[in-house]
């Protein structure tokens, strides 16, 4: 449990971003599987990263085929996913496990397309996977990315060692394609230049800075290693808030967000099918500026490292009217307040997203929040745990 008021104020003087754990893990086991190295972590890497990395140095050294080796993705749904492919094709016999939500999370589809071209692969009755690695080929696949585009990237990873040319994907542009855009781009990048020579910050941890601003309407601060030719994603983001008054002005070190004269909607909608992991940010923005929000194409946001859209709407229907529509669209009125006491409490279920969201309530109110203490799965600076 954590206690919040005012908390960012100073904070945005001099503001720290992890590196784009999206980028850093790809090009990790990328760089592994092409060399046998595994790089090495920065203190203020997101824990997802430190997971990955322990789980490959792990993979590394071992060489006693008889003998299971347990390899624990904790929390981090990417390593899980990008390390069964591997796992398949890499000589032992494996256990890859994780938290009870993490085994809780989508895979099937990834074990479908990888049973499907011989994968040993079994389910544990805690839905952990029992791998019998062995050498697989397929020049062309075909992976159902309606749950997670996770399941093309991760097959992507371990192109080279299944000598796979064709992925196809269905639906053919699935929901957050940018990430699969993303691998594709880091493997090309690396064929051609190696490792990058500088690592972008996460898009995913600016997010915060720019609502807070949105909530402060401070006239400018820097976010560093920002780019706005960026391969995440988030970076939307940066497009988004111009129309509200923020500008993202590129500097020698990073971006310059420069508020002028704030211009808030009263009501906004979007299809957040390509930027899922934005709904925790502006349903806390629709209940604090105020406006009324739609955001739809969002049945996977359940799917998350919580079930996010039920966390969201139980918290804020607390403080306005929000709820669900059809199970794929929120909606939150945020003019319809309702009467707050504080402190405000908020449960985070172990969502890193959600602590981000929620500590955004504490630029007006006392905020505690439970579970705090998971925001270093993304972001690890973010309340200096």
């Amino acid at each position: 449990m954590i206690l919040l008021k005012n908390y960012f104020q100073n904070r945005a003087s001099h503001i720290t971003l992890p590196r784009s754990k999206s980028l850093v893990i790809r090009y990790m086991i990328w760089h592994f599987l092409r060399t046998g190295e595994v790089f090495s972590t920065m203190d203020d890497d997101a824990e997802d990263v430190k997971i990955t990395h322990r789980a490959l140095l792990q993979i590394a050294k071992y060489n006693a085929v008889d003998e299971r080796v347990t390899i624990n993705a904790v929390d981090c749904g990417a390593a899980f996913r990008f390390l069964l492919p591997l796992l398949s094709l890499r000589a032992g016999k494996w256990h890859l496990t994780g938290t009870a939500r993490l085994l809780q999370r989508p895979i099937a589809p990834l074990l479908d397309t990888l049973h499907g071209i011989g994968a040993q692969i079994s389910c544990a009755a805690d839905r952990s996977l029992l791998i019998e690695g062995r050498p697989l080929q397929a020049a062309q696949l075909t992976v159902d990315c309606t749950q997670s585009s996770q399941f093309a990237s991760a097959l992507l990873i371990s192109s080279r060692e299944l000598g796979l040319q064709e992925l196809h994907t269905l639906p053919s542009k699935p929901n957050s394609d940018s990430y699969v855009t993303m691998t594709r781009q880091v493997i090309a990048y690396y064929t051609q230049y190696g490792l990058p020579a500088y690592w972008e910050s996460d898009w995913s941890a600016a997010l915060f800075w720019y609502a807070w601003m949105l909530l402060n309407d401070r006239m400018s601060f820097e976010l560093p290693m920002l780019s706005l030719n960026s391969l995440q994603g988030d970076c939307c983001i940066a497009n988004l808030v111009v129309q509200w008054g923020i500008e993202s002005l590129p500097t020698a070190t990073g971006l310059l967000l420069r508020c002028n004269r704030l211009n808030m909607p009263d009501s906004l909608m979007l299809d957040m099918s390509q930027n899922i992991d934005l709904v925790p940010i502006l349903s806390a923005l629709a209940v604090l500026i105020p406006f009324h929000l739609t955001l739809t194409s969002i049945a996977n946001l359940n799917s998350k490292e919580s079930e996010r859209g039920t966390n969201l709407v139980r918290a804020f229907q607390l403080l306005c009217d929000a709820g669900y529509k059809n199970n794929n669209t929120l909606i939150i009125n945020g003019f319809n307040k309702k009467r707050i006491i504080e402190p405000l409490f908020f449960d985070a279920a172990s969502d890193h997203r959600l602590v981000m969201a929620f500590a955004l309530f504490s630029s007006r109110y006392t905020v505690e929040i439970e579970g705090a203490e998971t925001v270093r799965k993304s972001y690890p600076a973010f309340l200096d745990l």
